[in-house]
C-alpha cells in the first residue's frame, strides 16, 4: 500500500528514512529487498548490482507517489499554496489524488492477476491513457502525484489543478465535516438502516428476510460519486424542505431486481420503486427528526447518474451508504443503497451531528 505524508512532514525524516532503507537492503532485511525490488525498473540497470543512497531516496519518493526525489524534497521544503492548512477543500482533493496513486501501488503488490476489480475499474476509468490498456501495461507505469492531481482536477470540471487550487483559495464553500461529524451522521442513519430493512421485507412480493447494515460513511467529490455509479442505474432526486438543497438515493440493480422490478423505468417497474421511494422519504424524515425537522417531498426517479445533476462535478457531498444483504447468503442478492447529502447543506447541523447519541446508548447515557 502506497504511504500517505504526514500533515507536516519533515525532511529530515525523508532522508533518515532512505538511509534505513539502504542500511536494511545492504544487511539483506527482507522488507527492504522486496521494496527495493518493486522499485528496480524505475531505477538505473546498476541498481541491481550498486545500490546507492541516492537510488534509496528514489524509492521512498516512488512510495510517497512522487516521480523522483528531488519533487518530493520541493513539495517537503516548499510547500506548495494549495496545501495551506486553513483550505481544507483543496487538501480534501489532494488527498483524493494520494488515493488514485495508492489505487495503482495496490494493485501492482498483487499483480496483475490480483486486486478487487473495482480497483482496476478505477484505474482505467479515471486514467484515460489506461483506457485500453491491459493490466501488464498497466502495471509496469508510474503514476506520479502530479498527474493524479490533473486527474482529479478534469474530474471536477476544471482545466488544470492550479485552476482547482486558485478558484478553491479564492471561494472556499465551508467547513468540511469533520471525524465527530461524519460518526453522528452515521449514528443518526443506523435507525434508517433498520428501517431500510423493514421496508424490503416486508414488501409484497419479496419472500426473503433482508438485511441492512450501514457500510460506511464518506465526504467526496460530487464527481468521484457519479463515477462510482452503475450506468444505467435506479436513483432517486429528492426534494426536502428543511435542507437548502436536494437529496439523491441510489439503489443498486441486484436489489431492484430483488425487490421485484426487473430494471425498467416505466410501467409496473416504475410503480414499484415508486412504491419504496415514497417510505423511504417517510424514513428519512423520521430519522432526522432529533436533529431537524425535514419534510421530503417530491421525488424523481433517474436511470442515467450523469442526469441527476445534483451539485458540480468539484462541490463535496456526504455519502451514506448501506449495505443490503437478503437472507440466506446462498441464493439471496445484495448491493448497496448509496444516499447523498450536499456538503453545503449539512454545515448548519454539523455541531449537532457531533453531538447526537441515539437514545438509550451507552455513550449518551
Amino acid at each position: 500500500m502506497s504511504k500517505q505524508l504526514p500533515p507536516q512532514p519533515h525532511l529530515d525524516s525523508l532522508k533518515k528514512q532512505a538511509r534505513q532503507l539502504l542500511k536494511g537492503y545492504e544487511s539483506d532485511q527482507s522488507d527492504a529487498v522486496e521494496r527495493v525490488r518493486a522499485a528496480l525498473a524505475e531505477l538505473p540497470p546498476s541498481a541491481a548490482e550498486s545500490f546507492t543512497l541516492r537510488q534509496a531516496q528514489q524509492v521512498v519518493a516512488r512510495e510517497y507517489g512522487f516521480s523522483s526525489w528531488q519533487k518530493l524534497v520541493d513539495e517537503v521544503g516548499h510547500p506548495l499554496v494549495e496545501e495551506k492548512p486553513q483550505n481544507s477543500y483543496v487538501a480534501h482533493y489532494n488527498r483524493m489524488a494520494r488515493d488514485l496513486v495508492a489505487t495503482l501501488h495496490t494493485v501492482r503488490e498483487v499483480g496483475s492477476g490480483g486486486g478487487s476489480n473495482s480497483a482496476w475499474k478505477q484505474l482505467r476509468q479515471r486514467w484515460p491513457r489506461f483506457a485500453e490498456r491491459g493490466r501488464a501495461k498497466i502495471l509496469s507505469t508510474e503514476l506520479s502525484l502530479e498527474e493524479a492531481r490533473e486527474i482529479v482536477a478534469g474530474e471536477n470540471d476544471f482545466q488544470s489543478w492550479a485552476q482547482l487550487v486558485e478558484v478553491l483559495n479564492t471561494n472556499e464553500p465551508g467547513p468540511l465535516a469533520n471525524l465527530e461529524q461524519l460518526r453522528g451522521l452515521e449514528r443518526l442513519h443506523d435507525e434508517f438502516a433498520r428501517l431500510l430493512g423493514v421496508n424490503f421485507t416486508s414488501a409484497d412480493g419479496v419472500d426473503r428476510q433482508v438485511e441492512v447494515n450501514t457500510a460506511f460513511v464518506d465526504q467526496t467529490s460530487y464527481g468521484e460519486f457519479v463515477l462510482s455509479l452503475s450506468n444505467p442505474n435506479r436513483a432517486f432526486r429528492y426534494q426536502a424542505d428543511g435542507f437548502e438543497g436536494d437529496l439523491v438515493l441510489d439503489i443498486a440493480m441486484p436489489i431492484v431486481q430483488g425487490l421485484g422490478a426487473t430494471g425498467g423505468d416505466q410501467g409496473d417497474d416504475k410503480a414499484r420503486l415508486d412504491y419504496f421511494a415514497e417510505r423511504i422519504a417517510r424514513d428519512l424524515e423520521k430519522v432526522w427528526a432529533p436533529i431537524h425537522q425535514v419534510g421530503v417531498g417530491s421525488f424523481e426517479l433517474y436511470t442515467d447518474p450523469n442526469a441527476l445533476e445534483l451539485a458540480p462535478s468539484h462541490g463535496i457531498v456526504l455519502l451514506v451508504a448501506f449495505e443490503v444483504n437478503a437472507q440466506p447468503a446462498e441464493t439471496g442478492w445484495s448491493g448497496l443503497v448509496s444516499l447523498i447529502y450536499l456538503g453545503s447543506t449539512m454545515v448548519p447541523f454539523q455541531s449537532a451531528l457531533a453531538d447526537y447519541w441515539p437514545e438509550g446508548s451507552a455513550a449518551r447515557n
